[in-house]
């Protein structure tokens, strides 16, 4: 058949395309590595300016508490605050005990973020309860 012969030539021309199109993204992968070293090379040499690739996008908050201290906080918090609070209002106290920057956008939105899923994951089991409030969740025990 004649479509045969057409298909033939078609399916050669799409692996071409394919085979052109991953040399491509391996590039743009080489190119985009070889850029992020160079950045950070501009910024241990002091350079801060505009223009370059952004840094890590979230700051880590692995290994911030010991054994069961974020337990500890948080039943103290809804002691404290018998009326419900937000998860925001409790990560400011914590980094106010602590002595952390809670200026630092990377780092709350992290904490607010690890402490969030805590207080998903025990709510079931300490009989904690999350509703909707004006502009934001309000945790209180039930």
């Amino acid at each position: 058949m004649p479509t045969e012969h057409a298909i033939s030539a078609l399916l050669q021309t799409r692996k071409e395309i394919a085979g052109q199109i991953e040399a491509l993204e391996a590039k743009v992968a080489t190119l985009q590595a070889d850029l992020i070293h160079v950045d950070a090379t501009l910024r241990i040499m002091g350079y801060d300016g505009p223009g370059l690739t952004m840094g890590a996008k979230r700051a880590s908050t692995a290994g911030l508490f010991h054994r069961n201290e974020l337990k500890r906080y948080v039943q103290d918090y809804f002691r404290k605050h018998p009326e419900g609070f937000t998860c925001r209002q409790l990560c400011l106290d914590i980094c106010l005990q602590r002595g952390w920057d809670s200026t630092q956008k990377p780092f709350m939105d992290s904490l607010i973020n690890k402490v969030g899923h805590f207080l998903n994951r025990y709510a079931r089991k300490y009989g904690w309860q999350c509703e909707r409030g004006s502009n934001d969740y309000v945790w209180r025990k039930v």
